[in-house]
C-alpha cells in the first residue's frame, strides 16, 4: 500500500498558530468575544485540516463570513490612510488604523479559509 500525505498539514499548523496568538491579543480589544470567536473558529478549522477531517461546510461559512465583513470595513475605511501610516506604529492611533487593521485579519481568516474549503486537508498518495 502506498503511503499517504496530509500536503496542508504544515501550513495548517503554522495558521492555527498564528490565529491562536491573534486570539491572544484580543484581551484589550473593545469588542474581544468577536474576534476571539472568530479566530478561535479558524485555529479550529486549520487543525481539524491538519488531521485530515474538516468538513467542508466549516471553513466555507468563516470564509463567506469574514471577506463579507473585511468587504463591509473596506466600503467605510477606502482611502482613509496610506498604507505606510498603518504600519508607521503598533498603537491604534485612531479608528481607522483599527478598522484597516481588523480587515487585514478578517482579509487573512477569509483567505485561509477559501483555500481550505478547496483543500480540505485529506489525504493525497503520493
Amino acid at each position: 500500500m502506498r503511503p499517504s500525505v496530509n500536503l496542508l498539514r504544515w501550513p495548517n499548523l503554522v495558521m492555527a498558530l498564528l490565529y491562536l496568538f491573534c486570539l491572544a491579543v484580543q484581551y484589550n480589544d473593545p469588542d474581544p468575544w468577536r474576534w476571539a470567536g472568530l479566530y478561535g473558529l479558524a485555529a479550529l478549522c486549520c487543525c481539524l485540516a491538519a488531521l485530515g477531517s474538516v468538513p467542508r461546510v466549516m471553513p466555507l461559512v468563516l470564509a463567506l463570513a469574514s471577506l463579507g465583513w473585511a468587504g463591509m470595513l473596506a466600503a467605510r475605511v477606502s482611502g482613509a490612510l496610506p498604507a505606510w501610516e498603518l504600519l508607521a506604529a503598533f498603537e491604534m492611533a485612531n479608528l481607522e488604523v483599527e478598522e484597516i487593521r481588523e480587515m487585514v485579519g478578517l482579509i487573512l481568516v477569509g483567505l485561509w479559509m477559501a483555500v481550505l474549503t478547496l483543500f480540505p486537508g485529506r489525504r493525497v498518495p503520493y
